[in-house]
């Protein structure tokens, strides 16, 4: 992951953050748009956040790590075929992560 990466991925999710934020996601098919958010602050970047998580992934478990082994820390995680270098499978993951999911 270079650090490039890392500033795209999260002004990403701070773009959408601040989108649910000012209210201006609808909130299923009728189209009302959800509540604005009274706080919800910016994200940063934590390495050692990306290292538990990189090692977790090394694991290949499918599914989401325990919660006493992230105290404190949220999680989202994706399953996707690796098939290609480490840097194509992380193009491919991000823009699948990217995608409206509202």
């Amino acid at each position: 992951m270079t650090d490039t990466m890392r500033d795209d991925f999260l002004d990403e999710h701070n773009m959408r953050r601040s989108d649910v934020a000012e209210g201006a996601i609808p909130l299923g098919p009728r189209g009302k748009l959800c509540p604005t958010a009274a706080r919800m602050p910016k994200l940063s970047y934590d390495c050692n956040l990306e290292k538990n998580a990189y090692e977790f992934a090394r694991q290949c478990s499918l599914g989401g790590s325990s919660e006493s082994s992230r105290q404190d820390q949220g999680e989202n995680f994706h399953v996707a075929p690796y098939n290609g270098s480490p840097t194509e499978v992380g193009i491919r993951v991000s823009e699948i992560l990217v995608q409206p999911v509202y």
